[in-house]
């Protein structure tokens, strides 16, 4: 059993989520309170270590529970999304962000009664972050996202959609994607390594500028949707 301690100068914010799904059951039901706040968390343990913390006895038990890491790339709706038909019985959430920890953030639940929170504490205490739609994260860095691509987690992980960049670009006409350092709406090549948004040869060479910096050799030219091989310095044809 532990003791939680936030500290924050800053005060908790109403956390208006967007999570949507063809079952009602992984929707945040109208009472749920959902917030979030910028602060540091502490945890002290309550009782000496060779003390009973099973469920089996009472002072190991409450209705709140802690998520101590969950990571960037799993934004808070796709958690919601996690959690599925346990959204029902939870009656506060919190995400706690701490600033000089950017890759990951913490979650305080709080459910109806312990029969509740017993079944969520069961169902996910161990599991990997991983739902129907398949993303998470390996001990190997590579993030495994909905359309089933892998990309390197430490560039993937500043994203937080399911899907990855690649095929949201190839994808959705209506997006208009820029240079990720430029803006430029020209020339754009989209790195299949990690989904990274540059602009070509022809404009400000922030792709080329890319690959020397991380080697990630293959790129896909947005208009003409064909990848290059930076390192053979030619096109690949599959």
């Amino acid at each position: 059993m532990f003791i939680l301690q936030i500290h924050s100068i800053d005060t908790r914010r109403p956390f208006s989520s967007t999570a949507t799904t063809s079952s009602s059951a992984a929707k945040p039901s109208n009472h749920l309170s959902i917030t979030e706040l910028n602060g540091v968390v502490h945890l002290f343990r309550s009782q000496s270590p060779s003390s009973t913390t099973s469920l089996t006895s009472p002072s190991a038990r409450s209705t709140k529970l802690f998520v101590v890491a969950v990571p960037n790339y799993l934004s808070p709706d796709d958690f919601l999304l996690f959690c599925g038909s346990h959204l029902d019985h939870f009656s506060e959430l919190c995400f706690l962000r701490n600033d000089g920890m950017e890759d990951r953030y913490s979650v305080l639940i709080t459910l109806a009664n312990q029969l509740t929170a017993d079944g969520f504490y069961c169902n996910f205490n161990g599991k990997r972050f991983r739902s129907s739609q398949r993303l998470y994260q390996d001990t190997c860095g590579i993030q495994t996202t909905l359309c089933d691509h892998t990309l390197q987690c430490p560039c993937g992980s500043k994203r937080t959609y399911l899907s990855c960049q690649v095929c949201r670009l190839c994808q959705q006409q209506d997006e208009k994607p820029s240079c990720a350092v430029c803006g430029t709406l020209k020339n754009l090549w989209v790195c299949v390594i990690c989904g990274f948004v540059g602009c070509g040869r022809y404009e400000e060479r922030h792709a080329i500028r890319h690959w020397k910096d991380t080697q990630h050799c293959y790129s896909l030219e947005l208009e003409t949707q064909q990848v290059w091989d930076y390192v053979g310095d030619i096109y690949v044809h599959r």
